[in-house]
């Protein structure tokens, strides 16, 4: 069963973004992440940017956990709070902004371009939380046992690159594009990557998706629309 989003779960990571996001993306009265005319670039961009942030966020709790800083349930407790936000983050990137997610959350109508008044987002959201939930548990037991490794643990802000081409996704299609392509980025790719890239344009969802692949959560790949 996915994870059920939480009013409280949006308004955390609205907070963790304002502290973090770059001049020129937060509209302070009214969460708006960018507008319609951003570049699709742009926005991937300053997800990376800020994923980056979180990856060093997570490494340094983990640092604080070997170092004997924080107890253990502390920092489980951040750790699973993170999880959620960098998922929520990637969302709100993909929908233009935080008050998409509120609407949906609460029930409200969403615009032209949100799938299912915004319940397929919330539902994609609280998958992949709840998939890197599952992981964490694993990764815990580990830990537990001075397996704690921080590399490992930023590797769990990356997963929000998924949730972001996952939901952007969703928004091609209900915006009446229909096919997608798989664009390699500026990383090492993996066989998996290549390969679907080479298969060019294809029906919107039929490709594997970002993370899916031999790179995991290292995947740097993006998806464009037509």
């Amino acid at each position: 069963m996915a994870y059920l989003v939480q009013p409280a779960d949006i308004e955390l990571a609205v907070a963790w973004w304002r502290e973090r996001a770059d001049d020129g993306w937060v509209e302070a009265a009214s969460d708006n992440i960018y507008s319609s005319g951003t570049a699709y670039t742009e926005t991937r961009d300053e997800l990376d940017r800020v994923l980056l942030i979180a990856r060093g966020e997570f490494a340094r709790r983990a640092e604080d956990l070997l170092a004997g800083v924080i107890t253990f349930a502390a920092w489980a407790l951040i750790t699973k709070a993170q999880i959620k936000i960098v998922h929520i983050v990637g969302a709100a990137l993909a929908v233009g902004g935080f008050n998409v997610l509120r609407d949906a959350v609460q029930g409200k109508p969403a615009g032209p371009n949100t799938p299912s008044g915004g319940a397929s987002i919330l539902q994609k959201i609280g998958e992949a939380i709840s998939r890197e939930f599952k992981f964490f548990e694993r990764f815990a037991k580990q830990a537990q046992t001075g397996k704690n490794t921080p590399a490992r643990a930023g590797m769990y802000a990356e997963a929000g690159r998924g949730t972001f081409e996952d939901v952007r996704g969703d928004v091609a299609k209900a915006a009446g594009k229909t096919e997608e392509r798989r664009v390699l980025g500026v990383a090492d790719h993996c066989a998996d990557c290549v390969a679907e890239a080479g298969k060019g344009w294809q029906p919107i969802g039929s490709l594997r998706a970002i993370g899916d692949s031999l790179c995991k959560t290292n995947c740097h790949c993006r998806f464009e629309y037509r």
